[in-house]
């Protein structure tokens, strides 16, 4: 077959060179009609090309073209998707793309009328959510009323009372060892890992502000035998005062109990699919992407944990209107299972069943010896699933956005290859673009630092004084 060369516009087979302005080559970029290498070569090169190449200096090569930041894929290990056999789909903040934060103040304003229902003032009320102040990956302290931020080896780096930011003796003072051991996440720590969590975070947050500051109520470190959920008539009386005091853990249980209170009634999935768009953004080349995928020789599954009324909804307001071979979203994927309760999915599962799509109820029925495209199924274990598809190991390439039910369990427990799906990269990364002079500024002070003790051995009696340097340091970072 005769290649094409690079610069051939007619059959779009060239490579685009980004230039500094239209019509104007940068400086440093060769000119690519004068070098005869580069415009000589076929797109893709052949292997005789590529021996033959002559490299250009790294200096004078043109910026390597790269997508725009909500486009991009980062790896940590190379994959070939030549060899994924199946793909695999969570639908919440993954296919489901929640509007933010239009999605967590629905949560936060319904969480905080749960709350006074079960016995919270109605000053309460006045409190907004404010999406600049939560993020994913917080702890929260139960026994102390603190949102913590730890690196990933459990070093305390910030924590905050309400909204109010510890100083570093008050912090200390809390935590002399500045550290999170592992034996207490889940116990005094609940992290805050998934999207679902920040209007907790910040109700949190927020409710110790409101409640010492604004109301004569005493929260302290205690654990009180009877929270304001508990079932006593005495406490469900929605009187417009708390009687008694309130311990930080038991406020921690009231906001979770109430948010899983209006995810688990279906309350806060109802006002979604009320106006569906306001919630869920609709990507138009969304269909396109799983059909392609299955043109390629693999096959499609969606495995989330919405039940099916939910996930109809959903599915069908993502990828309509159908196309002449698509009579609905299911026809989209070779295997469906809604209800999965991932984690447990991974692990010993639960009882699979077939889904009554007109009625949207479960069949009691025996399950047979493969999935049937088109049905829905409910429940189900990782076990079962790879025996009656075969998908196995790393010929499998789930995508979801929760690191602990959808990352880790399949990935150590199974082998699948995960795409984590990360919204709050984006905005990392615009941070990082923004704050260059930043990192090139610690990058000098840290030449610094080492041109001081260059040459210093056991021999050097006094140490250099850096006090000033390790200040700027400090306050570079802090900036």
């Amino acid at each position: 077959m005769e290649s094409t060369p690079l610069g051939d516009k007619a059959n779009n087979k060239h490579l685009h060179w980004k230039r500094s302005t239209f019509g104007e080559t940068n400086a440093n970029s060769p000119d690519l009609h004068s070098n005869s290498f580069l415009h000589k070569l076929s797109n893709p090169p052949t292997y005789d090309e590529l021996t033959n190449y002559q490299d250009i200096p790294a200096s004078k090569l043109p910026p390597i073209h790269k997508r725009e930041l909500s486009h991009r894929v980062f790896v940590n290990r190379d994959i070939g998707l030549n060899h994924i056999q199946f793909y695999g789909f969570d639908m919440d903040y993954t296919l489901a793309e929640y509007i933010s934060p239009t999605f967590e103040e629905l949560a936060y304003n319904m969480c905080l009328e749960r709350l006074q229902s079960i016995g919270y003032p109605t000053s309460i009320k006045q409190l907004k959510y404010d999406p600049s102040f939560p993020i994913r990956g917080l702890f929260l302290d139960k026994e102390c009323g603190n949102l913590l931020k730890v690196d990933s080896f459990g070093n305390i780096m910030r924590a905050v009372h309400g909204r109010r930011k510890l100083t570093k003796e008050e912090t200390i003072e809390n935590y002399p060892s500045m550290y999170i051991h592992g034996i207490d996440i889940g116990s005094r720590f609940y992290l805050l890992n998934s999207l679902f969590t920040l209007p907790e975070a910040c109700l949190y947050s927020d409710l110790v502000d409101h409640l010492e500051c604004e109301t004569p109520l005493t929260i302290s470190d205690d654990v009180t035998d009877s929270p304001i959920n508990s079932p006593h008539p005495e406490h469900r009386s929605g009187t417009h005062s708390l009687h008694g005091d309130l311990s930080y853990t038991n406020l921690f249980q009231d906001i979770r109990f109430s948010m899983d209170y209006i995810h688990n009634e279906g309350q806060l999935k109802a006002e979604v699919l009320k106006d569906i768009s306001k919630y869920i953004q609709k990507h138009e080349k969304f269909g396109t992407l799983l059909i392609r995928m299955r043109l390629a020789g693999a096959k499609v599954f969606l495995l989330t944990n919405s039940e099916y009324y939910y996930t109809n909804q959903v599915m069908t307001y993502l990828l309509s209107p159908y196309d002449d071979k698509h009579t609905s979203w299911r026809d989209y994927f070779d295997i469906i299972i809604v209800g999965a309760n991932k984690p447990q999915f991974f692990g010993e599962g639960n009882t699979i069943r077939e889904v009554d799509i007109e009625r949207g109820t479960l069949l009691i029925s025996k399950m047979k010896d493969s999935f049937e495209r088109g049905k829905v199924y409910h429940g189900g274990s990782l076990p079962l699933f790879q025996k009656l598809t075969g998908a196995k190991g790393n010929k499998v390439l789930y995508i979801g956005d929760h690191i602990f039910a959808d990352i880790i369990k399949s990935k150590k427990s199974h082998g699948w290859r995960n795409l984590l799906v990360v919204p709050e990269l984006i905005h990392e990364l615009q941070i990082w673009e923004l704050n260059q002079s930043k990192y090139n500024h610690l990058l000098n002070l840290e030449f610094i630092k080492a041109e001081i003790f260059r040459g210093l051995d056991s021999e050097c009696i006094q140490p250099p004084d850096i006090t000033d340097l390790r200040k700027h340091i400090k306050k570079t970072i802090e900036e």
